[in-house]
């Protein structure tokens, strides 16, 4: 392997008749002026023969005579990236040889591998998987063949502790990319370092119970006591009490728009420190006292004092007792959605226990909630920081923790403003002081917020295909043109990591996941199970003579149906098997008040 070509300080040609290049392969050039200069395999290319016009600019053929390289055979060429500013360029005709690993260790491992996230395994590096130390050989099992596999590769370690300095991280890539995967491998690294996270989880997947298939013994770990579900409507909800009128009045947008004389009606009547309760009935009981002031004065009936002294304080703020009717409607609305059923006293206490708090419910509901908690968890965290600073005692603990928000691009929209976002830039600016730390993911990066991905200083590239994308990535990390290029074929779980806290843009292959997501079965294989469930299984031949049966005479007729069979058969077996039946359309079955009934077709 050879420099070939017009040589300079950043990019450089590379020739060889023997070895093919590998892309984000490592080599190390033996140059005179600079001994053993690292760089970095970013294009690779063959060509049929040397030719002048299929050589690449600032390169020709003759220079293949230096090097005793036969110009009839195949060529394996390659572009590569010099790893270090030089002053002077690299000479061409230097040889090209692979490096050990304890040449570049230092380069790629740029974190103690013992207090730093176990990530993936750094691409390029799969021929130096021989001479790791033992220590650092399997960090980072893959998932290959459907099951995990022994790591190949010199594992990415990531220095958390950095964030300090640099402290919010993106995950984006389209659907299949594999970021939501990288998302729980983040997960499962702040539970085996015991560092506290407030994750928001739409589509259910962060279940920690079940351990992936094929991991060997020594990678297995008991998530249990490391992270706890939190379901809204049910584990937690909004202190209603605690709401601003902003705030209250951004949730009605989820149940139905308040118009201008209903957002004045409530911004009239509502005070800080309501309760749900207290509200709705000062709303119906000040529509009730419209209704009968708008009545003749003959038809009117006595107002409760109550109700007096609200018509008098608002009856020239509202606008009359069919606006407070439709305000009365919604807020029946807003509290049929369950999120202010429950409190916050859980999620801290997994905070301050050092666990991931996962906070669940549909889209919609964690809209509604995520504001509140954000919002009440930084006051709590900035207070105690305040107040350690300032040498303040009795002031309760509160520690950092990351906030992961999936599909952030909902929570923190470009162009909408909402109380969501309007708390995430909060945290997204002042998070070197109070160490909250976000992590966002999205298979949408344009369409989050530009303050915010200004803020992500670790952007972790996925599989991108759309063209303001791409041009948001070139234009936020220090992704080259060529790895710029090569998003749109990128496999799943293979991605580029940009960070100030890293040397250098790394291609990375995320880890195998410790645990299995609940939905990880294969639909085709979901179902050729449910039709195995589905087959008879000899005992439905027996039951058709029995035909019709009533559920609560089957315990009667068990025995008979045993004696046919020739074994004994329970009455467990007898009602699977006629639901077997009934799901395969050999019985009908049928409810009545007397219980189910199977039936012959």
């Amino acid at each position: 392997m050879f420099v070939i070509g017009k040589a300079g300080l950043r990019n450089i040609y590379l020739v060889s008749n023997e070895t093919p290049f590998r892309i984000n392969e490592y080599l190390m050039v033996n140059d005179p002026n600079h001994p053993n200069l690292t760089i970095e395999v970013i294009d690779t290319f063959t060509l049929p023969m040397a030719v002048p016009e299929v050589f690449p600019d600032g390169c020709h053929p003759e220079f293949l005579d230096v090097f005793k390289i036969d110009k009839t055979k195949p060529l394996y060429m390659a572009v590569a990236k010099v790893l270090k500013t030089i002053r002077v360029p690299v000479q061409s005709g230097s040889t090209v040889r692979k490096p050990d690993f304890h040449e570049v260790e230092n380069l790629l491992l740029q974190a103690d591998p013992k207090d730093s996230f176990h990530m993936g395994v750094i691409l390029g590096t799969e021929d130096l998987q021989e001479q790791l130390p033992e220590e650092i050989s399997n960090l980072s099992p893959l998932w290959k063949n459907k099951r995990a596999v022994n790591q190949e590769g010199v594992p990415f370690v990531f220095d958390y502790r950095e964030q300090r300095v640099y402290p919010h991280i993106g995950l984006f890539g389209t659907s299949g990319s594999g970021k939501s995967f990288g998302l729980r491998v983040l997960c499962e690294e702040l539970m085996r370092k015991n560092i506290p996270g407030l994750a928001f989880d739409p589509h259910f997947e962060l279940n920690f119970n079940r351990p992936m298939a094929g991991l060997p013994a020594d990678k297995q770990m008991d998530y249990s006591g490391r992270h706890q579900s939190f379901y809204i409507g049910k584990d937690i909800g909004i202190t209603f009490s605690e709401l601003s009128f902003d705030e209250l009045v951004h949730l009605f947008d989820f149940v139905g728009s308040l118009t201008e004389p209903q957002v004045g009606a409530l911004e009239a009547i509502y005070e800080k420190g309501d309760t749900l309760g207290h509200l709705k009935n000062k709303i119906v009981d000040l529509k009730v006292a419209f209704e009968e002031q708008e009545k003749p004065k003959n038809d009117r009936e006595d107002l409760s004092d109550e109700q007096a002294k609200l018509y008098a304080r608002f009856k020239n703020k509202v606008s009359g007792a069919k606006t407070l009717q439709a305000l009365s409607w919604k807020m029946d609305s807003l509290e049929g959605t369950g999120v202010f059923d429950g409190d916050v006293a859980g999620a801290e206490r997994a905070l301050k226990a050092g666990k991931l708090a996962i906070i669940r419910g549909n889209m919609k509901h964690l809209q509604m909630i995520s504001s509140y908690i954000l919002k009440k968890f930084y006051k709590k965290r900035r207070a105690y920081q305040d107040a350690r600073e300032k040498g303040i005692e009795g002031v309760d603990f509160f520690p950092m923790f990351f906030a992961i928000v999936d599909e952030a691009h909902n929570f923190a929209p470009k162009g909408d403003f909402n109380p969501t976002k309007k708390i995430l830039r909060t945290i997204a600016q002042e998070a070197r002081k109070y160490g909250i730390f976000e992590i966002f993911c999205t298979q949408k990066p344009n369409a989050l917020d530009e303050t915010i991905l200004a803020q992500l200083n670790t952007k972790i590239i996925y599989r991108l295909n759309t063209s303001s994308d791409m041009e948001m990535v070139e234009k936020e990390t220090n992704l080259t043109p060529q790895e710029v290029k090569t998003l749109p074929d990128l496999p799943s779980g293979f991605c580029f990591i940009s960070s100030p806290i890293l040397a250098k843009t790394f291609a990375v292959r995320f880890r195998t996941t410790f645990t299995e997501s609940p939905h990880v079965v294969d639909p085709f294989d979901e179902f050729q199970m449910q039709v195995e469930l589905t087959k008879p299984t000899g005992l439905d031949k027996v039951l058709k003579e029995f035909l019709p049966i009533k559920s609560t005479k089957i315990p009667r007729i068990q025995g008979d149906i045993s004696d046919k069979a020739n074994q004994p058969v329970s009455i467990q077996e007898i009602t699977d098997e006629l639901e077997r039946m009934a799901a395969s359309g050999l019985v009908i079955k049928k409810q009545s008040p007397m219980g189910i009934e199977f039936k012959a077709v």
